[in-house]
């Protein structure tokens, strides 16, 4: 997990203020569900790296697509909280939120999705498929050789793709690695920014722990209620 237990965004104090409150309710959320989805995507991916899993010609292609959209989607959403959040020092001298935010590939590929129905024609013109081109590369336990994937949801045309080049690439967490969402020219290595998601939570926990020591009262968070009812009989009809 990115975002540990004991993490000071989990024990937000209780005389913040409200709207920075907020902004760090929604990063963290963010982080946790990148978290989330990055972890299944790899998962699937390994899944559909074994030739005799059937994954990957069934609800393997939906479920990877889903999460790799996913973690654009939320790439680009907290890029924007950490830009806007109230009150936070050193924003624009920490690299690993520089490096986020000055990733223009994260908003290219986030707008072309949003954008689909306006977009689909030049794609289709261009030969790129409608959800773009996901690869990665599963490595095997000697770490000499690999299988490269790539997958082209939906209808397939003549044009070539490039495949993912693992050579002199950072594996972070083996057996799967270079894993990369495309579209025309745009790329986003979803492996390596998922790197700058932990530096950037470790980053803002470091700064957050000086700032809540003065607070010493922390509100509690992710409340859940289950309520349990039980409804009468009906009448039987006569």
């Amino acid at each position: 997990m990115i975002i540990e237990a004991g993490s000071p965004l989990r024990r937000l104090p209780t005389g913040m203020d409200r709207a920075q409150a907020h902004f760090l309710d929604g990063i963290r959320l963010s982080i946790e569900i990148l978290d989330l989805a990055h972890q299944r995507l790899r998962q699937t991916l390994i899944a559909m790296s074994d030739r005799s899993n059937s994954l990957g010609r069934g609800v393997g292609v939906p479920l990877a697509m889903s999460d790799a959209w996913t973690i654009i989607d939320l790439l680009h959403r907290l890029s924007g909280l950490l830009q806007q959040v109230p009150k936070l020092k050193d924003r624009n001298r920490c690299p690993s939120f520089r490096r986020l935010i000055q990733d223009e590939s994260i908003e290219t590929l986030r707008n072309a999705i949003q954008h689909l129905n306006q977009d689909i024609r030049k794609r289709s013109d261009l030969g790129w498929p409608v959800l773009g081109v996901l690869g990665w590369a599963k490595f095997e336990d000697d770490r000499q050789s690999a299988v490269i994937g790539m997958l082209r949801a939906g209808h397939m045309t003549v044009n070539t793709t490039p495949i993912v080049n693992p050579l002199g690439r950072m594996i972070h967490d083996h057996p799967i690695g270079c894993i990369e969402l495309r579209i025309e020219s745009a790329v986003v290595q979803i492996s390596d920014v998922m790197e700058t998601v932990k530096e950037i939570a470790a980053d803002l926990e470091h700064s957050l722990e000086g700032t809540f020591s003065q607070f010493p009262e922390r509100a509690p968070t992710d409340f859940l209620s289950l309520l349990g009812i039980k409804f009468p009989k009906a009448d039987s009809a006569v």
